[in-house]
């Protein structure tokens, strides 16, 4: 049974903290998913292959904010119907960068981690126990079928 967990005011790196410390991770992620689906659509760029940024895998120069959660002027979750920018061809490599350490810079410190994370398709490195199968199963997707996707995008 999944913890329960109060979805007032989270952050999507708490969230993903949490999971990753619990036992059932994925549970802990749907139920956060019930009260804020935009978590699905984040997810759901952060693993896809099929979604690259194009950008260098690296950290990006940009002025980590001191911000504190709840305190920030922008958080990952309301990126969700922002993010697409990053994937579309007819925006600017330049612009796009522009964008995204904009972005990084009025996050807080962990969530500039977690988007740097998603653009480089490695939210498993900051949070070991989010495996592909954990994934998979919060987001409904046959892991079979992300497999054979990476396969199918790899550079």
């Amino acid at each position: 049974m999944a913890e329960q967990l109060n979805f007032k005011n989270i952050s999507l790196w708490e969230v993903l903290d949490k999971a990753n410390k619990s036992t059932t991770p994925a549970d802990v992620i749907k139920s956060h998913i019930k009260t804020d689906s935009r978590i699905t659509t984040v997810l759901g760029y952060a693993l896809n292959p099929t979604f690259k940024m194009g950008m260098p895998t690296s950290d990006p120069p940009y002025i980590p904010s001191l911000y504190e959660t709840g305190n920030s002027p922008l958080e990952i979750l309301n990126l969700s119907t922002k993010l697409y920018t990053m994937y579309d061809k007819t925006v600017k490599q330049y612009k796009k960068e522009e964008i995204f350490i904009q972005w990084l810079e009025q996050l807080t410190a962990n969530e500039a981690k977690l988007l740097i994370a998603i653009k480089d398709k490695s939210i498993s490195q900051l949070f070991p126990s989010l495996t592909d199968q954990v994934m998979c199963d919060v987001l409904g997707w046959p892991l079979n079928t992300l497999i054979s996707l990476r396969e199918k995008h790899a550079n």
